[in-house]
């Protein structure tokens, strides 16, 4: 293999923990599962609810996740690190319209979604302008890589940390590339080329 390319792989080690960073309505539930194809199932926790962080519930990280290789969830980027362990963190991107647009359909169609109610009152355009829904659809991707989590008023320091959290990533997807952003993941990684890619949980027009 020639330098230029291999300095693009990215060799998970035995005491190496992939964590993805699975951002509201990025087509992160695919990506979940075609990451998931190539660790036991044992060696995956996740995927964790929205309302979390990674690690609120692990008095011990590093003794706590021990067992697991791939961690996945809708939680914010962590400020606590793993002291034994090494944590490699990915996500996938979006266009932030679509990303919206997305949202919003998803909330009206699934009660379950905390801005269902909100989405089910209120036209595209409304929604889309109303001070409730903007946690929902407001720089999201910025929030949930550079900020520690809950709302906050940005500033540039939450979009330098985050670009500088996706800069430091060995991988990240684009959903308007969903297909090419897998063929990378898998040569980023070494994982046998995908097959058959199908989009899951994808909101209905």
């Amino acid at each position: 293999m020639n330098t230029v390319n291999s300095q693009y792989r990215h060799r998970l080690q035995d005491n190496e923990h992939l964590i993805f960073i699975h951002i509201p309505k990025t087509a992160g539930t695919s990506l979940r599962l075609l990451i998931s194809r190539n660790f036991p199932r044992e060696e995956v926790l996740g995927p964790f609810p929205s309302h979390t962080t990674l690690f609120d519930d692990a008095a011990d990280p590093d003794k706590d996740f021990a067992p697991y290789r791939l961690l996945t969830g809708h939680f914010y980027y962590p400020d606590k690190l793993f002291t034994t362990h090494t944590a490699t963190y990915i996500t996938m991107l979006r266009d932030p319209v679509e990303r919206a647009l997305s949202l919003y359909g998803f909330a009206r169609q699934q009660p379950a979604s905390n801005a269902h109610r909100l989405a089910t009152s209120l036209s595209i355009n409304e929604f889309m302008r109303h001070p409730d829904a903007q946690r929902f659809i407001a720089n999201m991707m910025t929030r949930r890589l550079g900020t520690p989590g809950g709302w906050m008023t940005l500033e540039q320091v939450h979009l330098d940390r985050a670009l500088a959290r996706l800069d430091a990533m060995p991988f990240v997807g684009i959903v308007e590339f969903f297909e090419a952003s897998i063929h990378l993941m898998n040569y980023v990684f070494g994982w046998e080329p995908a097959t058959h890619l199908q989009k899951a949980n994808v909101t209905r027009d």
